[in-house]
């Protein structure tokens, strides 16, 4: 009776082991699974990094970012993505990336290399523009391209490389054009003129009125004997001729 009873707890207890190690079993394998494929994925995506086969090793661990949701994981991935973009001569949108992952990540050493990163992709991105004034203490100037107006000098900085148009404005309006090259400071110079202002002629005071009424009249009264006199001939002729007429001139 004693075996029968212990041969049933020692198999019940057996069942119950071997239900413990399968639950368990499964339990291993759906947890480790995930990782296993996931630090598979990294891997080749390294290895694509690591063969200079940046665009493919970008779209890997971008799709890679999709599907994480631990922070510290996403952070590296973050890294990686702007490090390819990098490699690829993008460097706008690795900066852009480099810029996200500055804001976000606390550890001071990453933080540093993030920033060397980040000064280095604007020094070979960007130039920047030296604006200075003459002629006007109280010239602003503006790009063409914005709205915001600064005191003069100023210093517009991370500009794409080719033509800006620069505005200044004070008692007249300035605008230049500049050549912007990356990493170069490029000098420009606004030269405010004067406004001109009109004369109002002054009108002299003169004293030789007199000498004009003089010769006036002189030149009035020389008219009028000329005249007269030229009456008086043709009335004499008129007579002579009638007289002359009658037979009596000769």
């Amino acid at each position: 009776m004693l075996k029968t009873k212990a041969a049933i707890y020692w198999g019940m207890a057996r069942n119950a082991l071997t239900l413990y190690l399968t639950l368990a079993l499964t339990c291993s394998v759906s947890l480790s699974s995930p990782n296993t494929e996931l630090d598979a994925r990294v891997t080749a995506a390294t290895q694509a990094f690591q063969t200079q086969q940046f665009e493919s090793a970008l779209k890997q661990f971008r799709s890679i970012r999709e599907t994480v949701k631990d922070p510290a994981m996403r952070l590296r991935l973050q890294w990686n993505m702007a490090r390819c973009l990098e490699e690829m001569q993008r460097h706008v949108q690795a900066l852009r990336i480099f810029e996200d992952y500055a804001k976000t990540v606390a550890d001071p050493v990453r933080l540093s290399r993030a920033q060397a990163k980040i000064d280095k992709l604007v020094q070979q991105t960007f130039g920047k523009i030296a604006v200075s004034c003459v002629g006007d203490a109280n010239a602003r100037v503006f790009l063409e391209k914005e709205t915001t107006e600064r005191p003069c000098p100023a210093i517009f900085e991370r500009q794409e490389p080719g033509l800006v148009v620069i505005i200044g404005r004070g008692d007249s309006v300035v605008r230049e054009v500049v050549q912007v090259e990356a990493g170069q400071t490029s000098q420009l110079q606004l030269a405010f003129l004067p406004t001109a202002t009109k004369e109002i002629p002054v009108r002299k005071e003169t004293r030789n009125w007199p000498w004009y009424v003089a010769g006036a009249a002189a030149v009035l009264t020389s008219g009028a004997l000329t005249v007269w006199l030229l009456n008086r001939d043709e009335g004499q002729t008129r007579h002579r001729a009638t007289f002359c007429l009658e037979g009596t001139c000769d």
